[in-house]
């Protein structure tokens, strides 16, 4: 590590450095600073810090199948190019390791967007490969829209997705072990006999049980009542056709046909 750079975990008296770094980020959109509280109890969350100031994150959550999920990296822009987003990825491979002696995970993954290419290369060279690419589509929700039932997933094979399941911005594994952590992690809702997932406050992250788009069409009264002065998003595989979610009035993040976000897995 290099010299005057100490990472620990992340304590309460961190919340205004780490405040600091979610207001400047991402436009100011960053959704750092609304899982502090989440993160901070979930433990294995870490910080950056340099002459007493915390200037950059990074985290492990633990996910169903021995999943390591790295998440939550980040550098104050002060200080980037400093090689020290490395070093908290270095960091995360080495607490992931231990936690692999102890028989808590089998695997580290992350996702990351298509033209990181930073992250995807730190990535590669440190023993990830990619295993899953996805689109992401925005929706915006009309005025009228039919209010949905609270409802529970029953049964793991009742959501339509081969390998990972789209939950917020993590991926979880589809295992036995993820109905309850979905069901305890998102809100499950059923719409005209549909189930779907959501999560988030300021947004609205939507997973579908079904991804054929006449079951889509058929809950988007669901999304505008849900989505009523939030913005919209949904997070599809790669293979599931394109023009289907277009003609469904879904609006994709990038320009080209290609897709948005990559799923990076170590075997440890």
């Amino acid at each position: 590590m290099k010299s005057g750079i100490i990472i620990r975990e992340i304590r309460e008296e961190d919340r205004k450095d780490i405040e600091e770094i979610s207001n400047i980020i991402w436009g100011g959109e960053d959704y750092l600073s609304s899982v502090f509280d989440s993160w901070l109890k979930d433990k294995n969350f870490y910080a950056i810090e340099v002459d007493g100031k915390v200037i950059g994150t990074g985290k492990i959550s633990i996910l169903p199948g021995k999943v390591g999920w790295m998440e939550g990296l980040r550098v104050h822009p002060n200080y980037q190019g400093r090689g020290l987003g490395k070093e908290m990825h270095m960091f995360l491979l080495k607490r992931g390791e231990e936690l692999k002696n102890k028989g808590i995970v089998d695997f580290l993954e992350f996702a990351t967007e298509s033209d990181n290419n930073r992250s995807i290369n730190l990535g590669l060279k440190t023993g990830f490969s990619v295993v899953k690419k996805y689109y992401g589509f925005s929706y915006i929700p009309k005025k009228s829209g039919e209010r949905p039932q609270l409802s529970r997933l029953e049964d793991i094979e009742s959501l339509e997705y081969e390998d990972h399941i789209p939950c917020a911005w993590k991926f979880v594994r589809k295992v036995p072990d993820s109905l309850e952590f979905l069901n305890k992690r998102c809100q499950i809702y059923e719409f005209r006999g549909i189930k779907f997932l959501v999560t988030g406050k300021e947004e609205l992250i939507v997973t579908p049980a079904s991804l054929e788009p006449q079951k889509i069409e058929k809950i988007k009264p669901a999304l505008n009542y849900l989505g009523r002065d939030r913005s919209v998003y949904m997070v599809i595989p790669e293979d599931s056709k394109l023009e289907d979610f277009l003609a469904l009035g879904f609006r994709k993040w990038g320009d080209n046909s290609e897709p948005e976000i990559l799923l990076l897995r170590k075997k440890l």
